[in-house]
């Protein structure tokens, strides 16, 4: 689900940029098309969900369900973008400063509502859809090409994080989106 959802976030970032802009934008900083905090996020966030929904927290009820998700997606992506992205590269990926709310120029209050709402999107609309596409992939086909996308993404993000400082990671990061979202 990781490389898929890598992919369906290179996809919606370069899409959302790249019409912004009047040009094509690819936001991907590896080569190929995936943006692997899009993949971390949606996986920590099905996974904290999960977590909760067999704890003792009542969630089976929608009203109480859906702001658990918008609110843990929130939480849980907006921590993501703000630690782990620049403390592992140590590149400055994005500037949030000319948006309202903003900690720091990393992070602010606009995302972290998008990122609320995606999750409640990917948890309720794609991930369901996403689920009977894989599960119904021959488990000697998934797992053998689950592990060709692990290791091809694993020795991607283990060069750029050797190359960060030097950037040259990819193809690189194109940044004229003027603050995404």
């Amino acid at each position: 689900w990781f490389v898929i959802y890598s992919f369906l976030g290179w996809v919606w970032e370069t899409t959302f940029c790249s019409i912004r802009a009047g040009h094509f934008i690819n936001r991907g900083f590896l080569n190929g098309p995936v943006i692997p905090v899009y993949g971390f996020g949606a996986v920590f966030v099905m996974l904290a969900m999960s977590f909760f929904r067999s704890s003792a927290i009542p969630t089976h009820l929608p009203y109480i369900d859906i702001p658990l998700v918008f609110f843990g997606g929130l939480v849980i992506c907006t921590l993501l973008e703000y630690v782990i992205l620049e403390s592992a590269f140590h590149i400055r990926w994005w500037d949030y400063s000319k948006q309202k709310f903003n900690f720091q120029g990393r992070i602010c209050l606009k995302s972290a509502l998008f990122f609320g709402l995606m999750s409640v999107v990917i948890i309720y609309i794609v991930q369901p859809l996403v689920s009977r596409v894989t599960v119904s992939i021959p488990a000697d086909i998934a797992n053998p090409l689950a592990l060709v996308f692990l290791v091809l993404s694993a020795s991607q993000v283990a060069s750029c994080t050797c190359s960060a400082p030097h950037r040259t990671c990819g193809r690189g990061v194109q940044r004229q989106c003027g603050g995404f979202p």
